[in-house]
């Protein structure tokens, strides 16, 4: 609402995109560990033109619902990787109960809003993928989900590479 409303200000400044995974990593490893969740974070040094407090809660976001809904014992990624000379690509993976492409569909559309519980009864409001989406739109990235029943999901989005990038990517 704080983005809707105007009171959320858009700051990009030059980030090391690595650096700030980390930070939500420090955050989100305690609550991965309870569910004996392992978490592998595979990156490269890039650095990116970002707002700081934007891209730290896209992050926490998927990364939470990659726990949500992963089952005990399971598996989570996070890798970074070109995508083009413009923008970079981080990735979300999870090894949890995955999504048919009738609601990967519906996703990041706010008409279509709806939550679902996660593998421990794990309640969400359903709105945290719609701001995400916004926040990746604001820095004029993209987002995207891929996934199957019973094999996980992967979350991707791209986020500029340096100061001055505004093109979406093809």
């Amino acid at each position: 609402s704080n983005a809707q409303s105007g009171l959320m200000s858009y700051s990009p400044e030059d980030l090391n995109i690595k650096e700030i995974i980390e930070e939500v990593l420090l955050l989100k490893r305690e609550i991965a560990s309870q569910k004996n969740i392992n978490i592998d974070f595979i990156d490269i040094e890039i650095e990116i033109f970002a707002d700081r407090n934007m891209l730290k809660a896209i992050i926490r976001n998927l990364l939470s619902n990659a726990i949500k809904f992963t089952s005990k014992n399971g598996q989570i990624s996070i890798q970074i990787s070109d995508y083009d000379k413009n923008f970079a690509c981080i990735t979300v993976k999870d090894t949890g109960k995955g999504m048919k492409p009738e609601i990967i569909k519906t996703l990041f559309k706010i008409e279509k809003n709806f939550s679902t519980r996660g593998t421990e009864n794990e309640p969400g409001t359903g709105l945290g993928l719609i701001i995400v989406q916004e926040f990746v739109n604001w820095h004029g990235g993209k987002i995207w989900a891929e996934s199957e029943p019973g094999k996980g999901s992967s979350f991707c989005f791209t986020i500029p590479k340096k100061a001055g990038t505004t093109e979406n990517p093809e």
